[in-house]
């Protein structure tokens, strides 16, 4: 039996921990649930901070991820906090916990990003192929 390297275990174990965070969180949300049904007029403070910090595992994992990972380039963290930051961000946080999922995703935030960049640099007012300007339909001719 072949033993891996110590550096393999603990890709693996950091991959599966970070994938295992979503489950934390939904725990947390569970217990506080819990709470907040059986704990009448003064729910259980113990109780209720436990579950708030097992509920707020998968935000402070990603971000703790996302601070420390050497998986990404400067330029995909930051395509990914721009993400996270938009309206989008809900959808963006589960495509987060799987490897393969997160790099289709940070494909896709790397286009948004170029689309967004050629926007910025075109002048208010330009035309553009059609020989509209900003805000003005095409015509037909």
């Amino acid at each position: 039996m072949t033993q891996r390297p110590a550096s393999d275990r603990r890709a693996l174990l950091a991959r599966k921990g970070l994938a295992a965070l979503p489950l934390v969180t939904l725990l947390g949300c569970a217990g506080l649930v819990v709470t907040a049904l059986l704990g009448f007029e003064e729910p259980d403070g113990r109780m209720l901070l436990v579950s708030g910090l097992l509920a707020a595992a998968a935000p402070v994992g990603l971000a703790l991820h996302l601070l420390f990972s050497r998986d990404m380039s400067r330029a995909d963290k930051r395509a990914w906090l721009a993400g996270l930051l938009s309206s989008s961000h809900v959808g963006l946080m589960g495509d987060y916990f799987d490897p393969e999922v997160r790099a289709r995703a940070t494909l896709r935030l790397r286009a948004q990003r170029r689309d967004r960049a050629g926007l910025a640099a075109q002048p208010l007012g330009a035309t553009d192929a059609s020989g509209a300007g900003e805000g003005q339909r095409p015509t037909g001719k």
